[in-house]
């Protein structure tokens, strides 16, 4: 479980910079289309986080209450510690696309409404 741990997070880290950092670029090139497909991806990663996260808080559950599977305590210490991580990455995540969400509305060309004069 610790293996997997490390691996999540040095992978992710990586990869929610290289995300702020398309965000950056897509928003200096007002490319629209390319926000909104980057906030759908966003959006998606935050849900896979917060599945894994809650996955995780009940497996700790489960170890907790079942004393008698055997479960050692420093893995319910782990994956409690995974919980938490992924719970930030979701966090993260969402952030990411609340900002985009937001240059994309505040970008948005008001639509105007025809007069009947």
């Amino acid at each position: 479980m610790m293996t997997l741990l490390t691996m999540v997070t040095f992978c992710m880290i990586p990869r929610i910079g290289f995300d702020w950092l398309r965000f950056r670029e897509y928003a200096h090139e007002g490319d629209r289309e390319k926000l909104i497909m980057l906030q759908r991806q966003e959006n998606g990663w935050a849900l896979r986080h917060l599945v894994c996260a809650l996955c995780a808080v009940a497996l700790v559950a489960v170890m907790k209450t079942c004393p008698n599977l055997g479960q050692p305590d420093r893995l319910a210490a782990v994956t409690a510690v995974y919980a938490v991580i992924s719970f930030c990455f979701a966090l993260v995540e969402s952030i990411l696309s609340q900002r985009i969400y937001q240059l994309i509305v505040s970008r948005m060309e008001p639509v105007k409404q025809r007069s009947d004069d």
